[in-house]
């Protein structure tokens, strides 16, 4: 899911000092506030959420940690601060944060070209299609959806089961045309951002998440973050397990979460999404890995901004409040009610702004 529609108007704004919360005992957790811990619980039980993990950030300090439920609805083993789950299209802002940082160490420009004889990626996967209008294609259109591809029939992604990265980029290159010249009209593509750690791979000289772990999580601090399994592979230990709605066929290990990685194929934890987010919310307590004239460009540079990711599964939102409050959110199912994306950003938002909007008065 896309930043742009799902950015919320709170008309609360939060104007007060924060305060570090105390630990509780559970290690790792810091005990969140009780109106935030009242939203939680109150979401989990309105859509069926067996577990979820919530992460706080203000001015540039993690200052609550909590999880809830149970990982495993079998054994009923309790969810802990350290699992990580599968953050779907939250895998998205970490790609595009890896694209600006080669853009800000001149390794390439955000209007560089990215298929032919000119573009980054060459005749890697075949010819460009002459008429086509896909030379034309430029970093900054996959990043911002405006390459031109649609989704019809079919999401690439999700339509070409056991082909390979390589085969379904050359399919699309060669066969699929565009719906839109570059630039010309948005149209969401996991595709497209695919396509983005191909040029990370081309570009930095290393496989996609070598690169991001070596150049972009490890200077956060970030250590546990991966990509998921392949094809039919099931999770490890510190993953829950992930539940599915009545009407999700085929379990949730057929998707390749390997062959995802750019666009949804990250594992992590509330707390890392949330170190994440320190490093690139334009708060200057921390001084951020993403230079400002590169992330103003994009929704990073944004007052307020949210990013949702979706699987079978899975439900994931890091959203930016203001320029000093943050949070993350993830859980392991979804739902199809109408309002139920809205409530899971909007309802843990307002909690947190009430709480920390009214601290210096206290």
């Amino acid at each position: 899911m896309t930043p742009s529609r799902h950015i919320l108007r709170i008309a609360a704004t939060a104007a007060a000092v924060c305060i570090t919360l105390a630990a509780a005992a559970a290690p790792g957790r810091i005990e969140p506030p009780r109106g935030l811990d009242s939203a939680v619980r109150s979401l989990m039980q309105r859509y069926g959420l067996p577990a979820a993990s919530v992460a706080v950030v203000c001015d540039d300090r993690i200052v609550c940690t909590a999880a809830y439920g149970v990982k495993d609805t079998v054994t009923r083993r309790a969810a802990t601060v350290r699992d990580r789950y599968r953050i779907a299209s939250l895998s998205k802002p970490v790609t595009l944060a890896g694209i600006l940082l080669l853009a800000a160490q001149g390794r390439l420009s955000l209007d560089d070209t990215v298929f032919g004889r000119d573009g980054i990626l060459g005749l890697d996967y075949g010819p460009v299609p002459d008429g086509s209008g896909k030379e034309r294609i430029t970093v900054r259109h996959l990043l911002e959806h405006t390459g031109g591809w649609e989704n019809i029939p079919d999401d690439p992604m999700f339509a070409n089961a056991g082909a390979t990265q390589r085969q379904i980029i050359a399919r699309m290159l060669a066969a699929r045309p565009l719906a839109a010249a570059p630039g010309e009209r948005y149209s969401y593509s996991n595709f497209g951002y695919l396509v983005l750690g191909r040029v990370i791979e081309k570009v930095s000289g290393m496989p996609y998440e070598r690169f991001i772990r070596r150049h972009l999580l490890r200077p956060c601090r970030i250590h546990r973050m991966r990509v998921g399994e392949p094809h039919g592979a099931r999770p490890r230990h510190d993953e829950p397990s992930y539940c599915l709605q009545p009407h999700e066929i085929g379990g949730t290990y057929y998707l390749d979460i390997q062959r995802m990685d750019a666009h949804g194929g990250w594992i992590a934890s509330a707390t890392d999404v949330a170190r994440l987010m320190i490093r690139i919310d334009r708060n200057p307590a921390v001084r951020d890995i993403i230079p400002d004239p590169l992330a103003s460009q994009f929704y990073f540079g944004f007052e307020r901004w949210i990013h949702t990711g979706s699987l079978p599964g899975t439900a994931a939102v890091m959203m930016r409040i203001d320029d000093r409050l943050s949070f993350v959110l993830l859980t392991n199912r979804r739902s199809d009610d109408e309002r139920f994306w809205d409530d899971l950003a909007q309802i843990p938002a307002e909690a947190i702004i009430r709480h920390y909007g009214a601290a210096a008065t206290r």
